[in-house]
């Protein structure tokens, strides 16, 4: 303290001077406490390890203690095991008598025989979960006016705000459950609550967001739903392609922008161009043209051909020609079939000769070709199989297709 001023130095004695014997105090006590416990830990680990020592040398106090042990163990673990049997006991009774309540009173609003004062009586929020659970078959199942009124029950009850506190629940499970049930009872007001989770940190949730946000037709979160279903759902491309069919036309622009997506993989640009081709989208044919002469995938390449084949464009007779003559006997297949809906007198020649193949597919897909041009492909049909110009499996063809026609054999 030789630097300090003289009165900053006096203080600084003076309060060491007071508080010195009392840290002196503290000190000795903690360490007599110390010492106090160290002694007692030290004696009974003495005692317990005598104890140990006398069991370990007689056989029949060692046996006789690991017998307590047992069960002592045992014991225990019956109690906990009765315990959460008359736990879930006591839950299960509870759901029955929840089910028997709803099942009672919910198909009696809907038939207009049970009051809304009723069922509120009957619902606590404590059991909205399993009310839900009770109604999502109603959902399934019933439509117009009973689906109304049963939404409007779910309305009354706030049961949207009870699935959005479920949301933020920290069970995946839960979250998942109220991402779901959003989906399906299709509250559009709800999607600015359910787009967050696509970015949750549980796929389980971010899968069943995905759903939800189809189910709600948010066309401005299907780049980023169909990125997340193309690394999960492969096994699910039946419900991906329903659900995209769900929205309409209005989804097709955005589907004709994600076709060279290169996350996209190639089954995703299976359904996306089959849907384009269902719905005639023809503004996407430069693209499906060009995906069509640039991809490796089979299954991709067949889809596009299906797809152009359905617009019915002249433009692409050229196109078509050229793949009347494929390695692949679908492809050849595919390529009459669009011929014959074009309609074009000058095809008939190729496809005729196109009767002299064995492949089934090629040989159905060049008579049904044929038949769309009506009488003239009638006529070319019935020549070519008189004159001998077919195979045997296409003159079969020809009578299924023709059996009224004069002059064949049946």
């Amino acid at each position: 303290m030789e630097g300090l001023p003289p009165k900053i130095a006096t203080f600084g004695i003076e309060l060491w001077a007071r508080v010195s014997p009392w840290l002196e105090d503290a000190w000795r006590r903690v360490r007599g406490g110390w010492d106090l416990t160290g002694k007692i830990i030290g004696e009974t680990a003495s005692d317990w390890g005598g104890w140990l020592a006398r069991v370990w040398e007689d056989p029949f106090l060692l046996i006789a203690s690991m017998v307590i042990v047992l069960l002592c163990s045992n014991l225990l673990l019956l109690f906990f095991t009765f315990f959460l049997r008359a736990v879930y006991h006591v839950r299960d009774r509870h759901r029955q008598t929840m089910h028997a309540t709803w099942n009672r009173l919910v198909p009696g609003f809907i038939a207009g025989e049970e009051t809304l004062e009723e069922i509120r009586r009957s619902v606590a929020r404590k059991d909205y979960r399993l009310f839900g659970a009770y109604v999502r078959p109603f959902l399934l199942d019933i439509e117009g006016e009973d689906r109304a009124r049963l939404l409007g029950l779910m309305e009354a009850l706030d049961y949207t705000g009870f699935l959005r506190d479920m949301l933020s629940n920290r069970s995946e499970w839960t979250r998942s459950f109220a991402v779901h049930f959003l989906g399906l009872i299709k509250a559009l007001e709800t999607v600015a609550w359910v787009r967050p989770l696509l970015q949750d940190r549980a796929e389980l949730v971010r899968h069943a967001a995905s759903e939800a946000l189809m189910q709600l037709q948010d066309a401005q979160s299907v780049p980023v739903i169909l990125k997340e279903l193309s690394r999960t759902a492969k096994d699910r491309q039946d419900r991906v392609s329903s659900l995209l069919a769900e929205f309409g036309r209005e989804i097709l622009p955005v589907l004709h922008k994600l076709l060279a997506a290169p996350w996209a993989p190639d089954w995703l640009r299976v359904l996306m161009i089959d849907l384009m081709g269902h719905t005639v989208y023809i503004e996407a044919t430069w693209d499906i043209l060009q995906t069509a002469t640039q991809t490796g995938d089979r299954d991709v390449f067949i889809a596009c051909l299906r797809a152009l084949a359905e617009f019915e464009d002249s433009t692409l007779v050229g196109f078509f020609e050229d793949y009347l003559h494929h390695d692949d006997p679908v492809a050849r297949g595919v390529a009459a079939r669009a011929l014959g809906k074009i309609g074009n007198q000058r095809h008939l020649e190729p496809l005729v000769e196109m009767l002299r193949h064995n492949e089934f597919w090629v040989l159905r897909e060049a008579v049904n070709a044929m038949l769309e041009y009506g009488p003239d492909g009638q006529a070319a049909l019935l020549a070519a199989y008189r004159v001998g110009l077919v195979t045997p499996l296409a003159a079969r063809l020809i009578r299924e297709a023709l059996p009224d026609a004069a002059g064949l054999p049946s």
